[in-house]
């Protein structure tokens, strides 16, 4: 029995390849990617942990996965003024930039996370909220890390970019929920937003113009560009 609940390591981490074209990336398609791994080198505990619904590692891949999808689709709204790449790894201790959205409102990473109720109770039919108190994020009774996570991710990126392109680069932290229905704030988080999916493509389309069409271009082809990532400053830290 002990051989089925041993899975093997996966992080949703990954290395940048100096040689990709990031901009071919889709979205949900590493977290995906992962997923199909862990399946085959554990297809029996795959099979055994999705029949008991355990909110396991297999469980989160799938979620991030269909998050991503869900979101990748909500930006595809955008307008063509914006530029989007998807999946943009940033080394194999940090995890993948869900999005990264290069427009005339500026750069803004995204974290997209899925959630539904876990509890199996009567309380289960309640909307799905997350409750934020500065920089903690509770949802249905849970402590997640998107906010930190998140801050880090447009840390990462204005680094990479600035060393890119030449210029500072200014980065917006963002956490996109799919499957909640509200997010309610106790205390406002410093220096990251958080969205719900429905609310996403407006909130971007709102910013203040501070990009030049110029500017987004030359930030996007340094952006979509593996050799950026690979070779990011933090890689020497």
């Amino acid at each position: 029995m002990s051989n089925l609940l041993r899975l093997p390591p996966v992080t949703l981490a990954a290395e940048p390849q100096a040689s990709a074209d990031l901009a071919a990336h889709r979205p949900g398609a590493f977290s995906e990617q992962r997923a199909r791994e862990l399946t085959r080198a554990a297809p029996v505990s795959a099979r055994l942990q999705r029949a008991l619904r355990r909110a396991d590692v297999l469980g989160t891949l799938r979620g991030v996965a269909d998050a991503e999808q869900r979101v990748g689709l909500a930006l595809d709204r955008l307008d063509p003024s914006w530029q989007v790449l998807h999946s943009v790894p940033v080394g194999s201790a940090h995890p993948v930039i869900s999005h990264l959205v290069i427009g005339p409102g500026g750069v803004v990473t995204l974290l997209s996370r899925r959630h539904r109720r876990w509890r199996r109770d009567a309380a289960s039919l309640d909307r799905v909220v997350a409750v934020i108190e500065r920089d903690e994020m509770y949802i249905d009774g849970l402590a997640l890390p998107y906010l930190t996570q998140a801050r880090a991710q447009a840390w990462r990126a204005a680094r990479a970019l600035s060393a890119a392109i030449g210029e500072p680069v200014h980065v917006r932290p963002a956490v996109v929920l799919v499957g909640c229905d509200d997010v309610r704030f106790h205390a406002l988080p410093e220096g990251v937003e958080v969205l719900t999916r429905a609310r996403l493509v407006k909130r971007l389309a709102a910013l203040q113009p501070t990009l030049s069409a110029d500017r987004v271009d030359r930030t996007f082809a340094a952006a979509r560009r593996g050799a950026v990532w690979a070779d990011a400053p933090w890689a020497t830290d």
